[in-house]
């Protein structure tokens, strides 16, 4: 899908595409509150909003609030993909709906795992009434692919004719009728076909 492209910016989402970010705070949150939760049965992005679950928004405000996030691993075939991308020439940009406190944190977590790789990191602050859309930055940074896995951040970057490259996860799985641009990836390593 993408190994052929050469000199182009690509822009990556981190959390559930590069980083295994969700898995990590699942593992924290079960062994503080007790609970069995599983990652296959987070069929919302918005872990909150799954009833069955009772994840409170301040739970995942105090994982973003520590240094957890430095503990997740990276997901399945990034660090090969990126670095394959990387060695055509490409620039490749994170975009993160993480906050701007998150910074510190995040470069060190990239820096160890895609050590020089990675061109730009962008924090878009999600839960901030004054976040900007991912889209908002197509056109400054002349992005040519788009990996992310949610949603909602798919549908607003398809709109700009960009192709964008969903890989499946319980919260987006049941989206079946992608409009035009998202193409779904099972892994990441479906983009170096």
């Amino acid at each position: 899908m993408l190994k052929h492209l050469k000199n182009i910016n690509i822009w990556f989402d981190l959390d559930e595409v590069l980083s295994d970010t969700v898995r990590l705070f699942l593992d924290i949150y079960q062994k503080k509150w007790l609970i069995n939760l599983e990652r296959e049965n987070c069929t919302n992005y918005w872990l909150e909003q799954i009833p069955w679950y009772n994840v409170k928004p301040e739970y995942w405000q105090e994982f973003i609030r520590t240094d957890a996030q430095l503990y997740a691993q990276p997901i399945v075939w990034a660090f090969d993909v990126i670095s394959n991308l990387k060695n055509n020439w490409n620039k490749i940009i994170v975009i993160t709906g993480r906050h701007d406190f998150e910074k510190d944190i995040t470069v060190s977590w990239l820096d160890k795992y895609f050590p020089n790789l990675i061109e730009d990191v962008i924090f878009i602050n999600h839960s901030l009434p004054t976040r900007k859309n991912k889209s908002e930055y197509i056109l400054k940074f002349k992005i040519k692919a788009f990996v992310d896995d949610h949603y909602d951040h798919c549908t607003d970057i398809a709109q700009t004719g960009i192709p964008v490259y969903m890989p499946t996860k319980p919260w987006n799985a049941h989206y079946q009728d992608l409009p035009a641009n998202i193409y779904r990836i099972q892994t990441l390593d479906d983009l170096s076909k």
